[in-house]
């Protein structure tokens, strides 16, 4: 990086201006528009004693050197400034730490929360960033234990918040007190109000200010079960589920605190892993699960061959076993950054 540069190479020597790629490069698809690169010149006896110092892994011949995208979006930022853009102003450019949406803390001053129906007596909380004038953020669904209420969400809610995320916290059947009892037919009853709760949100996207695309899910016990659930039988609800929401909605990836499928669901794996040949578009989103060794509410063993089925069929989910741990799983630093970096990894592989 351009921070290294050796105290001999005289600044002066550095110029910066942009230019328009060459009419024979390919561009990145039928629809784009010219591709535009940002380029340094350096004069060429200083080119050889620069060597790989300010962009190491970028092309390079005869002494010039491309910007890279977040570089070249850090200059339009001090082209807005007004700010002159000398070889100094190049080595702060390109020093600086910048943060990056979904993955660093950007949004200090909390969030708002506001109250909503998605249907008749069901209720969710929407939490949105304070300060931020995005109008088209990723968002995440958070499903609160048995016997709980979204309110329950709000320590994730934050979390997510700050990374830039729109966080909901949605209701679903279950009844008051029987997290230990949570019956097939209530989990698809749960299920089917989630399909509810995505399509209205997808309906109301302009609203919430967030992009269709791109939502993931999260549960912790009760909730982590649905999450599972429902990410298997989401794309083949025609098959298995007719008398579910059939409107269109996908998730890209979910998280389980506590959760697996029960034989049911397991069942249904095989179809729902299948690659759609058409669009060449994995159907199941993948999860990641996080269950504890000792839990023997939700069966430990019943995870293990959630996540293996998924695995075996080409879904890829991923897992973290806690040793010596039960139902309540505690750790959720170490979870929450695990999830962050799960999610981040799918989302641009959407396009908006």
């Amino acid at each position: 990086m351009a921070k290294n540069l050796k105290s001999k190479v005289d600044p002066k020597a550095i110029t910066i201006k942009k230019v328009t790629a060459k009419k024979e490069l390919k561009p990145v698809a039928a629809k784009s528009k010219a591709l535009k690169k940002t380029e340094i010149f350096v004069e060429p006896d200083k080119a050889k004693e620069l060597g790989n110092q300010i962009l190491p892994n970028e092309s390079k011949e005869q002494g010039t050197f491309h910007l890279s995208k977040m570089q070249q979006k850090r200059m339009k930022r001090f082209e807005r400034r007004k700010t002159n853009v000398t070889a100094e102003t190049f080595k702060d450019l390109a020093s600086e730490t910048w943060d990056v949406r979904y993955k660093d803390v950007i949004f200090t001053e909390g969030f708002e929360v506001t109250e909503h129906e998605y249907k008749p007596g069901m209720k969710f909380l929407c939490y949105v960033p304070k300060g931020d004038n995005n109008k088209k953020r990723c968002w995440i669904m958070g499903l609160h234990a048995g016997g709980g209420k979204p309110e329950d969400m709000q320590q994730w809610a934050n979390d997510f918040t700050r990374l830039g995320y729109v966080y909901f916290s949605p209701e679903f059947r279950i009844k008051e007190g029987e997290k230990d009892k949570f019956t097939p037919e209530e989990q698809k009853q749960a299920i089917y109000d989630m399909f509810d709760f995505i399509y209205y949100i997808r309906k109301h996207s302009e609203e919430f200010g967030i992009k269709k695309k791109k939502g993931f899910s999260h549960g912790i016990s009760a909730g982590a079960i649905v999450t599972v659930e429902m990410g298997i039988l989401i794309t083949v609800r025609k098959e298995f589920a007719p008398d579910a929401n059939q409107n269109k909605m996908q998730l890209l990836a979910t998280a389980s605190n506590s959760g697996a499928a029960i034989p049911e669901y397991l069942a249904m794996i095989p179809a729902a892993a299948v690659t759609d040949l058409h669009t060449d578009k994995k159907q199941m989103p993948p999860n990641y699960f996080f269950n504890g060794e000792d839990d023997h509410t939700v069966e430990f063993s019943e995870a293990v061959k959630t996540q293996q089925s998924e695995s075996m069929n080409g879904v890829p989910s991923l897992y973290h076993w806690f040793p010596n741990t039960g139902h309540k799983l505690g750790n959720h630093d170490f979870i929450l950054d695990q999830m962050i970096n799960f999610f981040f990894s799918y989302i641009k592989e959407v396009k908006s």
